[in-house]
């Protein structure tokens, strides 16, 4: 990137984001991987969660725990990155977050989309996000999969499409006019 100090919405621009792409697959395609370790969700979408739990309770199947009072880890942490500083986790029950069902599909998102909900009203902003983060205020790409899960290992590459291909996740984090803006420092980077 011929820039180094790109801020938009008062966020960094990692300019690595200007160079990655996905090659055989992109985030459009998710499998769950990211998820199956637990996810850090804040204190406010926790509560959410906990004030909603009877409907995400009709959604899930026999692999899941219907006890909500081990949903999470209860180890509040200090982080700088959820709005309050403080951040929490779900935790993992058969191998993976307690929310994934049998087909590794949120049930947070699943009991939104069936009840008539934006499928984003009770999904923590951090799943809504990956494989884009936010890390001590700089928007970047995330390797936690790399090489792992084809939908979220973006690689340096000839013809970067990673703005592209994570266009719900920088929508959510930066809003329409962000994201155009983003697009369009993409666009210049290429001249």
């Amino acid at each position: 990137m011929k820039q180094n100090n790109l801020q938009i919405k008062g966020y960094q621009i990692d300019p690595i984001i200007f160079e990655l792409g996905f090659e055989n697959s992109s985030p459009n395609e998710c499998k769950g991987l990211c998820c199956r370790s637990g996810v850090w969700v804040s204190l406010k979408e926790k509560e959410q969660i906990l004030e909603n739990k009877d409907l995400f309770k009709k959604f899930m199947d026999e692999t899941q725990t219907l006890d909500d009072s081990i949903w999470f880890e209860n180890n509040i942490t200090a982080d700088i990155d959820f709005p309050d500083g403080l951040c929490d986790s779900t935790n993992v029950y058969n191998d993976k977050c307690v929310f994934l069902n049998k087909e590794y599909k949120c049930i947070l998102q699943v009991a939104a989309l069936e009840s008539g909900f934006d499928k984003f009203k009770f999904k923590p902003y951090f799943c809504i996000t990956f494989p884009v983060v936010i890390s001590q205020n700089t928007i970047t790409y995330d390797d936690f999969l790399l090489n792992i899960a084809p939908c979220c290992t973006a690689k340096k590459t000839k013809n970067p499409n990673f703005i592209e291909q994570c266009e719900i996740e920088l929508l959510h984090i930066l809003g329409k006019d962000g994201y155009i803006k983003l697009k369009e420092l993409a666009e210049g980077n290429k001249k």
